[in-house]
């Protein structure tokens, strides 16, 4: 079990999964038995260079994402869909917290909260910033409101 720290607009519990990208993805099947009510397991299609050729061609992820059922006939279409990690996104050092939420989400809101939970590292979702990580919440240990927080941490970092 790890501690996480999550940048978030409600102060409680978050079980909803995390949106990841807008992609293309194959619809495998239902997660409502894996406890993801209303979203399908599935694939996310992607296009690399075939190494043999350098030619694009179609992949698709070894690990399995979701998609809302509402989406899934799209999605089996080919269009591209919103694609969610089974998990919040949070970062096991507060410091890159600060960091990603100064560089990517551009400041911090009047309304927003750092909340820290112990969950449990889904190691298999790697995601572009090395420091987050996808996790399963288990429970609330913390609640800051995010401007003293972030106004603290900064003048430790200063």
């Amino acid at each position: 079990m790890a501690k996480i720290w999550r940048y978030q607009n409600t102060n409680t519990l978050e079980t909803l999964p995390s949106f990841c990208c807008y992609s293309r993805a194959r619809p495998l099947a239902p997660a409502d038995e894996d406890g993801w009510d209303g979203y399908w397991w599935a694939e996310l299609i992607y296009s690399a260079p075939d190494p043999r050729n350098g030619e694009l061609r179609d992949h698709r992820s070894e690990e399995l994402y979701l998609v809302r059922a509402e989406d899934v006939q799209r999605a089996a279409s080919g269009h591209e869909v919103d694609v969610f990690v089974p998990g919040l996104f949070g970062c096991r050092d507060p410091l890159a917290l600060h960091d990603y939420v100064q560089r990517c989400v551009g400041g911090v809101d009047d309304d927003a909260y750092v909340v820290v939970y112990e969950g449990i590292i889904c190691d298999e979702y790697r995601v572009a910033d090395e420091s987050a990580d996808v996790f399963q919440p288990l429970r609330v240990v913390r609640v800051y409101n995010a401007r003293l927080w972030f106004d603290t941490i900064a003048s430790v970092v200063d």
